[in-house]
């Protein structure tokens, strides 16, 4: 029976799919294989020699794991091990590699926002690891190659010593200095909304992004909940990061209950935010449609969220020329001629929650007697003769 160890990060689903590929075609071609996971840390902690030395104690036959390009992989050749390499950093001349078609795959990325009808793109990557490299240059050529009018940047990190971090405030700054329009996507996303917002004057709450498992049986650490509670305290709100109407929306006054809540949510993007306790049960909808502010409306509810489609209700709501100014410079900051901006109440002001690119309005209308729709027809048509 032949012995195979794979040491790699089994967090990852490329990760948990190579393994499952490997054992379906030795399942399928009728081989005895035995498959070890062998943890990373082993070699991170104890250099490649480790790991040759656990292979010849386990008397393995191959090694499929990820190797740095100064480990010196030639040791399990000189022990009869075969060592075979997944993308990781930089394809091995000295050994196979398990690797795919990543510039096609960045062809294919910008294909799909070309179809969309996107005329500027970005990449955000890691300078220097093989896969982010050529779906880069796939991404930028497939954009040159479309249009030479089309826009194109890219935010690469230089650092490798660990590709999970990033700067937050180097890719706020550089998300920021895109071309617009970026409102649609930055409002489909509630933690890029933050993002977009973050540094220009506007009152947001606290925010931490959340973790992203690919693991669904991963343990979420203590490590993790000690920060959200040395941040942002109890109680806090979870937010799926895609969601509306009130959809992914979870509130958390303990530990035990932030845990359960995290818990559903791991293996999908998230964020965690202080809960503004002064604004439960009620917020404030404001309407944008253009270079104006139609109105508002109070939205409350006996829950703590309020909206309209969880059962809230709606009551009209005078604006002072302060909060006007401020909706009319979040739809600037946004890109977007057309919103519902979503207003906590807090203790000093108004605290923006939400930015809604495609905000229902019916309930606006019944109470506020405003005719949003109408409104937003009539700009359309003002656009339309002006050419834009």
């Amino acid at each position: 029976m032949a012995r195979i160890i794979l040491m790699t990060d089994f967090s990852e689903a490329y990760a948990r799919s190579l393994l499952l590929g490997i054992a379906r075609y030795a399942h399928d071609s009728g081989q005895a294989w035995s498959l070890c996971r062998l943890p990373l840390a082993i070699r991170e902690k104890s250099g490649i020699e480790a790991v040759v030395e656990w292979a010849r104690r386990m008397r393995a036959e191959a090694v499929i794991g990820q190797f740095y390009n100064t480990d010196k992989v030639e040791l399990f050749a000189r022990n009869g091990i075969i060592a075979i390499a997944q993308d990781f950093k930089a394809r091995f001349s000295t050994i196979p590699n398990i690797t795919g078609p990543h510039y096609r795959a960045g062809e294919m990325g910008a294909e799909y926002f070309i179809k969309k009808g996107f005329r500027h793109f970005a990449f955000y990557g890691t300078r220097g690891i093989v896969w982010s490299d050529e779906r880069c240059q796939g991404f930028r050529d497939t954009v040159r190659r479309a249009n030479a009018g089309y826009t194109f940047s890219a935010l690469r990190n230089t650092s490798q010593t660990d590709l999970w971090l990033y700067d937050p405030i180097q890719l706020t700054t550089w998300l920021q200095s895109l071309p617009k329009p970026v409102a649609i996507m930055a409002c489909d996303d509630k933690m890029m909304t933050y993002i977009e917002l973050a540094g220009r004057g506007f009152r947001i709450p606290r925010t931490l992004p959340g973790l992203l498992c690919y693991d669904p049986d991963a343990v979420i650490g203590d490590e993790v909940y000690e920060r959200i509670e040395g941040e942002l305290g109890y109680p806090v709100v979870v937010k799926e990061c895609h969601g509306s109407m009130g959809t992914g929306v979870f509130l958390a006054r303990d530990r035990g209950e932030l845990g359960r809540v995290m818990s559903e949510v791991k293996c999908d993007a998230h964020l965690i935010q202080e809960a503004v306790t002064s604004s439960m049960g009620r917020d404030l909808r404001v309407m944008v449609v253009g270079d104006r502010v139609l109105g508002g409306m109070l939205r409350s509810s006996d829950g703590f969220q309020s909206n309209i489609a969880g059962g809230g209700h709606g009551a009209p709501y005078e604006l002072d020329d302060a909060l006007v100014e401020e909706s009319l410079g979040i739809a600037r900051a946004l890109g977007l001629v057309y919103c519902g901006i979503d207003y906590l109440f807090g203790e000093d002001g108004p605290v923006v929650c939400e930015v809604n690119s495609n905000a229902f309005f019916m309930e606006f209308e019944r109470v506020t007697g405003i005719n949003i729709a109408g409104e937003y027809a009539d700009l359309i048509i003002r656009r339309l003769e002006k050419g834009l």
